[in-house]
């Protein structure tokens, strides 16, 4: 006789397919007898388990988005719209952010 504290423990293995068989039998007639421990999996079973996605609602790599980016950051850089200062910027914001730490630490 199988106990509900195993069925919780055992869920899964169940659901995967991978109990062994001695348990899987014990489960399956469990589960035969006890409306509750069968909602219980069939609930988890539809949780856990994916659903089947329609072929339509997949999604398609688009080929061409590697040469769009490419042309766009092509175009971006001969407009001058990348600043040069980007680097620096970022830069003495994280040498700011240090400062800031030390001092913390030394003031603290």
């Amino acid at each position: 006789m199988i106990h509900h504290s195993q069925i919780k423990s055992d869920v899964l293995a169940w659901i995967e397919g991978t109990l062994e068989s001695g348990r899987r039998d014990a489960m399956a007639h469990h589960l035969a007898e006890c409306p509750d421990c069968r909602r219980y999996i069939e609930m988890l079973s539809a949780s856990l388990v994916p659903p089947v996605i329609p072929a339509e609602m997949k999604l398609a790599a688009d080929p061409y988005l590697p040469t769009r980016v490419k042309a766009l950051a092509a175009e971006r850089r001969t407009h001058g719209e990348i600043r040069e200062g980007a680097a620096l910027r970022w830069t003495w914001t994280t040498a700011a952010f240090v400062l800031a730490m030390l001092l913390g630490i030394y003031i603290g």
